[in-house]
């Protein structure tokens, strides 16, 4: 199979509908300035040959559509790159969220084939009969998300959220960790005002002094920090404390049952951007920043506070296991559809069955193992 370098195919793989021709010479020069072999880096070679183009490719569709959350994950790096495109051979749709709530509605309403989310939008998905499974992680959740309140207070503890207002994205991962600690602590959720907002809601209700705290991601935390803020609590320090917080990429299963080779390839390819984003955090900070709209500073605190696992680490025990033998984060999906359904997000409960068999690792499973 012919190799070259992901720079070469970022100027002839197709644009994608997001990609206007001025996004494309800031994206030519932003690869231009990293001038290095995205092949070596990522620790393993880059196929030219598309899969679309292969003599052995089965059935392909007109276009893939990847539904991505906006934050940052080495997801950025297929998109910002073309990554997808190039392997594929084929027109891909990119498509922002803001939630893992969203992706999920999108899914459902059969607007996507690809998508992106954490684990309480996953165990809501599987409760309401969305049809995907999940194929790998993306990342995990330390630093980048926490419990931002108003500074003046250095003897904080959670207990002054009591009678507060507190936004929080309802179903989303920082819902999940903050009422997992406030129940840790003997807090009833009840004592405070919660009030259900996305990041972006909720940093213009902090920038109006309409809310006291917050529970939320990057680059939305920060932004509140930088506004008289503080973080007392993270994703990081809840994972110590036994909540693991993570976000996955999912397939449809109809689209996988239709074109597994594409699933595979898509895998593969995200693998590759994972060792991108180990490899060379300069070059990735960059991509970061120019997606998010960051400064490279903090591209490169977000990339800090943001767990990456090779694909191989992935199917380690400690994390999604093998389709033989399941690792502990697949349990994960069952005990966060408890949880909601305890705080009254979902009324009923599938059998558990259905929740370990969310992740489906047999394509993490015939990855090259370059890692």
């Amino acid at each position: 199979m012919t190799r070259t370098f992901w720079f070469v195919l970022l100027f002839l793989s197709a644009c994608s509908n997001e990609t206007t021709l001025d996004k494309r010479d800031e994206m030519e020069s932003l690869a231009g300035g990293a001038s290095v072999d995205l092949a070596e880096l990522s620790g393993s070679p880059i196929g030219v040959s598309s899969l679309s183009s292969r003599e052995d490719a089965g059935q392909v569709p007109e276009r893939v559509r990847i539904g991505y959350l906006k934050l940052a994950n080495g997801q950025l790096v297929t998109k910002a790159m073309r990554m997808h495109e190039a392997a594929f051979g084929l027109p891909v749709e990119w498509y922002g969220f803001e939630t893992g709530g969203q992706v999920n509605k999108a899914i459902a309403a059969g607007e996507l084939d690809f998508g992106a989310l954490g684990g309480p939008p996953a165990s809501s998905g599987v409760t309401h009969g969305i049809e995907y499974n999940g194929v790998m992680l993306l990342s995990m959740l330390n630093e980048v998300e926490g419990l931002v309140v108003r500074s003046g207070d250095d003897h904080f503890t959670s207990h002054d959220l009591i009678g507060k207002r507190v936004a929080v994205s309802v179903g989303s991962t920082s819902y999940y960790v903050l009422l997992s600690m406030l129940e840790e602590e003997g807090i009833d959720p009840q004592q405070m005002v919660l009030l259900d907002m996305t990041p972006e809601e909720a940093v213009e209700a902090w920038h109006r002094n309409e809310i006291d705290a917050a529970y939320v991601w990057e680059p939305t935390l920060n932004s509140m920090v930088l506004e008289d803020g503080f973080v007392t609590v993270n994703n990081k320090e809840m994972a110590r404390r036994g909540f693991p917080t993570w976000d996955a990429a999912v397939v449809t299963k109809s689209f996988a049952r239709q074109y597994p080779e594409i699933v595979q390839t898509f895998v593969e390819t995200e693998c590759d951007a994972i060792r991108v984003w180990m490899n060379a955090p300069e070059d990735t900070a960059k991509i970061i920043a120019n997606e998010l709209g960051l400064s490279a500073a903090d591209a490169v605190r977000i990339m800090d506070g943001t767990g990456m696992l090779t694909c191989a680490d992935q199917i380690l025990e400690s994390n999604l296991g093998t389709s033989k033998s399941p690792g502990r984060l697949t349990g994960s999906i069952y005990e966060v559809a408890e949880f909601l359904k305890k705080n009254a997000l979902l009324d009923v409960l599938e059998p558990r069955s259905a929740y370990d068999r969310f992740f489906r690792q047999s394509f993490l499973e015939n990855v090259r193992r370059e890692d």
